[in-house]
């Protein structure tokens, strides 16, 4: 019977630091990702102001499109110091409201040559 006994807490023991091995890399992986998430943001915002300069002297009268991107690489730079994953989606979904009107623009005006 204590052999049972014995053999039981064992396996409950291994069970119990298995359990835990698992929690600790899930979230390692979790904060890996959020840090890859904000990376991403920062590449991104980084990119935009040499489309800025592409098509600055185009869109002149677009200004309100460059506040906006300011305004997005902005928030972009925040979530990304912060680490706050709302902050970060909500950072990326207005870069993306923000990316579709310069196409727009540039479709508009196939003359825009690359810089």
């Amino acid at each position: 019977m204590i052999i049972y006994l014995v053999i039981f807490l064992a396996v409950l023991v291994l069970w119990v630091i298995s359990v835990y091995n698992f929690f600790v890399s899930s979230r390692t992986r979790i904060k890996a990702s959020i840090q890859e998430i904000g990376n991403q943001l920062k590449r991104q915002a980084d990119l935009i102001p040499n489309l800025e300069e592409s098509v600055k002297g185009y869109l002149g009268h677009e200004k309100g499109i460059f506040e906006e991107l300011t305004n997005a690489r902005k928030a972009i730079s925040q979530a990304s110091k912060s680490g706050d994953v709302g902050k970060m989606a909500d950072a990326g979904k207005m870069l993306s409201e923000v990316l579709p009107k310069i196409q727009v623009v540039v479709e508009s005006n196939p003359e825009l040559k690359g810089a």
